[in-house]
């Protein structure tokens, strides 16, 4: 079955956005609603939330449709998906911390249905809904750690990410970018909290969701250089964002050389299982690149700020 599934993400990533649809779509040029792949958002107008929503969904109807084809590699599959879930406890905890009333989810669950989340009362709450989900092996060291419980749900859900895609025996390059795609999670951590409380947390096993299994890439030291070395990218120009707190524009540069090597892995072993994952991850950012131009019209904000939040698809 695998040659089936590499047949249909190849047809599939044809009908994926292109730079000029978003171009065109930043610019007023056409409407989301023109392009034939999101013609049924169109019943959803004017409300921005409802579109976005809509954009949620097809995302994860495009995934759902490899959980369907019967083969090993479906529970990778829902790993991959879980990263939403993962996203609503952390909407619902930050909701719970600053009183938010009308958190917005993804419209998807596995291990946590959204009911029963949204239900949560207290901190407590969501630890209770988490004991028998993967997530709860590294957030049961929450309360030592109560304050950095999104961070253990990070490195938890990287933890079980890589071991179904290690048990599904997903190729080595799939294995290597799931690694870089960790490490971007990491080096946000390592801005928001700094270098050096990172370190001292990795002498315990909280961080251990964020350590690499490729042999390509080592994580050593959990430092800002390993980082740097891991995605090639700019020291000067990455170290200017880190000193001005612009975590956006730092982890997009990352972002932006991850789809860069993942591009080119794939154009050299399209017949492999890098095909699928590739498709995978080129829909997840068509559904956070729409989701911010829809944002960016309801803001009114330029044309300019808004396609320079947008981490675009390489030429392909």
């Amino acid at each position: 079955m695998i040659g089936y599934l590499l047949v249909k993400a190849l047809c599939f990533k044809d009908r994926l956005l292109k730079e000029e649809d978003y171009l065109r779509l930043i610019e007023g040029k056409i409407t989301l609603y023109e392009l034939p792949q999101y013609t049924f958002l169109k019943k959803y107008e004017p409300s921005y939330n409802n579109i976005i929503k809509g954009i949620y969904e097809k995302f994860i109807n495009r995934a759902k449709y490899f959980i369907k084809v019967r083969t090993t590699y479906i529970p990778f599959f829902y790993a991959f998906l879980d990263r939403l879930e993962v996203e609503n406890l952390k909407t619902k905890i930050r909701s719970l911390i600053g009183g938010e009333k009308t958190p917005f989810y993804y419209p998807y669950y596995h291990f946590i249905p959204l009911d029963k989340l949204k239900e949560a009362k207290k901190l407590d709450d969501i630890i209770s809904i988490i004991e028998k989900t993967p997530y709860y092996e590294i957030l049961k060291l929450a309360k030592e750690y109560k304050t950095l419980i999104e961070l253990c749900l990070d490195s938890a859900y990287y933890k079980y990410y890589k071991n179904k895609a290690l048990k599904c025996k997903v190729d080595n390059q799939v294995i290597y970018f799931i690694d870089l795609e960790s490490l971007i999670k990491l080096f946000y951590w390592m801005l928001v909290l700094g270098e050096d409380e990172i370190k001292k947390l990795a002498k315990k096993e909280v961080l251990i969701g964020f350590k690499p299994v490729s042999r390509r890439l080592k994580l050593e030291e959990y430092s800002i250089d390993e980082i740097i070395r891991a995605f090639k990218v700019d020291r000067k120009r990455l170290e200017r964002m880190m000193i001005h707190f612009e975590i956006s524009r730092a982890l997009h540069l990352l972002e932006e050389k991850f789809i860069e090597k993942l591009s080119i892995t794939f154009m050299k072993y399209k017949i492999s299982f890098i095909t699928p994952y590739f498709y995978l991850i080129a829909s997840y950012l068509e559904m956070r690149n729409l989701e911010k131009i829809v944002l960016g019209e309801a803001m009114k904000l330029p044309p300019d700020v808004v396609k320079g939040t947008l981490t675009l698809p390489r030429p392909i």
